[in-house]
């Protein structure tokens, strides 16, 4: 396996730049020698047409598409010979995709094969979104045609467990893909139902999304240790990341922000590792992936939090990919940058030092602990913006009681005092405040 090259990133060295797209694309379309022939092979039926490369053939495109794959994964050489790896799978286009050239690798020769046992695990969200006994028919039929589609993989063993925080309801919890019909379709949903009521009642919409992300991070460490796995691959491309840098960053969990887009992103519970081996590929190649292979994304819903503009986060995603409709190199701009962001304090990688060191939620570093002079700032602004004028001078000392505030002991619990800064943030919107407390 090799690293890549610059001209796998869409770029071509000097192209980087911050261009409109209708001219360049105009002058690459009428370079091209011969329209119709690959320019690689010559064979005809070169359709596969990506910004700053010539048009390929299918066979040259999933080769180009399958080494960026392969290259990630062999560049910071990770995986040791037959490790133990959890997929995650939510049906999405990029999931799909990473499915499939996963199992690809695992089927070339003895000198090519990527050597490591896989697992498949979907997270049902689906309790989030349906909401309404009438719509629970649209579970069924989604969760069967995924069924259908993951035995298409038979090589891979194919779990499913729902969106809990109860550790020991989580191992009972997981079911094999071939029996959905028979247990899991009729489990009891009490549990689920709860949890999810805890989740809806925060009002705000940022701190909800925000909760959810890092809880499902929680859920999928459990059942990685659940099935031994050190490494989870999650299907994450260049525009997610994007998007998640610059949310991070609006949400006050900059110091942690390299960690978002990384390759690895080591702060999962008991030392899993999350690992995103299609970052260096785009939406439009992921499209042409599917095309090439004759597949398609399996998400037949929307969920509700994404498709409307009530949060940083949609807010972001929107900025995002408005400004990359314009200019092509956005999106390699923005989560490039993140590459280069390096924390002064890196997370630990002692699990003894884990609980001391970093959140006990998000698993993120503690800033708290390094007298922050911009939460300091904040926390005076939302102290004066709380008080009335007339409270506000009897206030003597504000340093102390924003001091007192950032530590988190303001809060009647010592407990908060070890989670970061958005943390607290979500524990104040949250009703059931437990849900952040408690592992």
């Amino acid at each position: 396996m090799c690293s890549i090259g610059e001209e796998d990133f869409d770029d071509e060295g000097g192209a980087h730049t911050m261009i409109a797209d209708e001219e360049s694309r105009t002058n690459l379309l009428s370079n091209l020698p011969e329209a119709n022939n690959c320019y690689k092979c010559g064979s005809s039926g070169a359709i596969y047409k990506l910004t700053f490369r010539q048009a390929e053939c299918s066979d040259c495109f999933l080769l180009y598409a399958r080494h960026k794959f392969r290259a990630a994964i062999g560049s910071a050489k990770i995986l040791p010979n037959g490790a133990k790896v959890m997929l995650l799978f939510d049906g999405s286009a990029e999931s799909v995709v990473l499915l499939d050239m996963l199992h690809y690798a695992q089927s070339q020769g003895d000198f090519k094969r990527l050597r490591c046992s896989v697992t498949v695990l979907h997270v049902d969200e689906l309790a989030l979104i349906f909401d309404e006994a009438a719509e629970l028919g649209n579970t069924e039929t989604f969760l069967k045609t995924m069924q259908l589609f993951l035995a298409s993989y038979k090589e891979f063993q194919s779990y499913i467990v729902p969106f809990l925080k109860n550790e020991e309801d989580v191992a009972r919890s997981i079911c094999q893909f071939s029996e959905i019909d028979v247990k899991y379709l009729k489990r009891d949903v009490t549990g689920e139902q709860k949890f999810v009521e805890c989740i809806n009642q925060i009002q705000n919409l940022t701190s909800r999304q925000d909760f959810v992300k890092h809880q499902r991070s929680k859920l999928i460490a459990r059942v990685a240790k659940h099935f031994n796995c050190q490494f989870t691959f999650k299907a994450d491309i260049s525009t997610t990341l994007a998007s998640d840098l610059l949310t991070a960053i609006c949400l006050g969990r900059g110091i942690t922000a390299a960690l978002d887009v990384n390759l690895i992103d080591n702060r999962l519970n008991d030392g899993i590792k999350l690992v995103r081996p299609l970052r260096n590929l785009s939406k439009l190649e992921i499209d042409l992936y599917l095309k090439a292979r004759s597949l398609k994304s399996l998400q037949c819903h929307n969920n509700g939090d994404k498709g409307t503009n009530g949060s940083l986060q949609n807010l972001t995603r929107s900025f995002v990919d408005n400004l990359q409709t314009s200019f092509s190199s956005t999106v390699s701009t923005v989560y490039r940058t993140g590459d280069k962001i390096a924390t002064e304090h890196g997370v630990s990688s002692n699990v003894e030092n884990m609980e001391i060191n970093t959140c006990s939620f998000c698993c993120s570093i503690l800033n708290s602990k390094y007298n922050s002079t911009t939460l300091l700032a904040v926390e005076f602004s939302r102290l004066v913006s709380a008080k009335s004028n007339a409270s506000a001078k009897n206030c003597l000392n504000f340093n102390s009681h924003m001091q007192f505030n950032v530590l988190g002991e303001a809060e009647g619990t010592q407990q908060i005092s070890r989670l970061c800064h958005a943390c607290c943030n979500i524990y104040r919107d949250v009703t059931k405040k437990s849900l952040l407390l408690q592992k």
